[in-house]
């Protein structure tokens, strides 16, 4: 009998430590998701706003003064800030929300 429970007391001990390394490998690959997609932001920002000064510019000769284009542009952004702020249950909080949970209930074999 004491062989038995030394038995189910090593197999018990060696399944909470399997199910604490999952753990470990699924709140890692979250944030390592997390943090690429952050990378990803900050890049895809920089980027538009260089072409946003490029679009200030084009557009100057148009409207007559770069304060106004530039002044356009900041109107389109903020109407576009709203929109987004409006949608973002299904454009931004559910997609996240999805992605992970999926990388959580992932059954990976390591």
């Amino acid at each position: 009998m004491g062989e038995s429970y030394g038995y189910l007391r090593a197999y018990v001990e060696k399944r909470i430590e399997l199910m604490r390394l999952e753990l470990i490998e699924k709140v890692a690959l979250t944030a390592s998701t997390l943090l690429l997609l952050a990378a990803m932001g900050f890049i895809f920002f920089f980027i538009l706003g260089l072409l946003t000064i490029a679009l200030g510019f084009f557009l100057e000769p148009f409207v007559g003064s770069l304060a106004v284009s530039f002044l356009i542009l900041a109107g389109i952004y903020a109407l576009v800030g709203v929109l987004i702020f409006l949608l973002r249950k299904p454009l931004i909080i559910q997609p996240v929300l999805d992605m992970v949970i999926r990388i959580l209930d992932e059954d990976q074999q390591l």
